[in-house]
């Protein structure tokens, strides 16, 4: 077991990511809890743990690509749509959400209007074409350039 936190810990350093390791003890042994939600940049931020795994990636790729704006798909109580907002927000883009459905106001959207996401509700028949390259393309012309997500 010590050998493999070892390995655990290495790794983490290597990634950076060391301070989010926490013993804990069980039984005899001390296993290592990796706390993804300290990965968040502030508490209770939605950009935190498995949003950031999914996320970074595609934000690394949108500056190499010297994308301004982010625009991205989801419901009216979608948690991505927020982390979106907050990674915006944090790393400098600008945001644009099209949610599915007719217009709602409920915390979830609200977190994502204050961290600067700018809202556009569509319709569920709109919604459905949001991979067709057509509807991609109005949205380009509509919104100019951004990376969608």
């Amino acid at each position: 077991m010590l050998l493999r936190r070892r390995r655990l810990r290495v790794l983490f350093d290597l990634l950076g990511l060391a301070h989010h390791l926490h013993p804990v003890t069980v039984l005899l042994e001390q296993p290592v809890l990796k706390r993804d939600d300290l990965l968040a940049p502030r508490l209770n931020d939605p950009l935190c743990g498995n949003k950031w795994r999914k996320l970074q990636h595609n934000l690394a790729r949108a500056k190499q690509q010297g994308y301004s704006k982010l625009l991205t798909f989801g419901g009216a109580f979608s948690n991505h749509l927020a982390a979106v907002a907050s990674a915006g927000h944090h790393f400098g883009f600008q945001t644009i959400g099209l949610v599915r459905g007719e217009a709602v106001e409920n915390p979830t959207l609200e977190l994502a209007q204050r961290n600067g996401m700018e809202l556009h509700f569509i319709s569920r028949t709109a919604y459905r074409r949001k991979q067709e390259a057509d509807f991609l393309q109005d949205i380009k012309n509509r919104f100019g350039p951004v990376f969608i997500l």
